[in-house]
């Protein structure tokens, strides 16, 4: 529990700095974004087109 709220922290702060690759190194090497099919239409929205598919 201790790992997960460090991890948590982490986030938090380096997502404060408006540097998002920064958050990279927090992510497994084999990370995929999923956005189901029916969420498809909203996802447009909140995530550029470079990273909906």
């Amino acid at each position: 529990m201790a790992q997960a709220k460090e991890l948590i922290e982490t986030f938090w702060e380096l997502q404060d700095d408006n540097d998002y690759g920064k958050l990279i190194p927090l992510f497994a090497d084999d990370a995929v974004l999923k956005i189901p099919r029916s969420a498809g239409s909203r996802a447009s929205r909140r995530f550029p087109r470079c990273c909906t598919g």
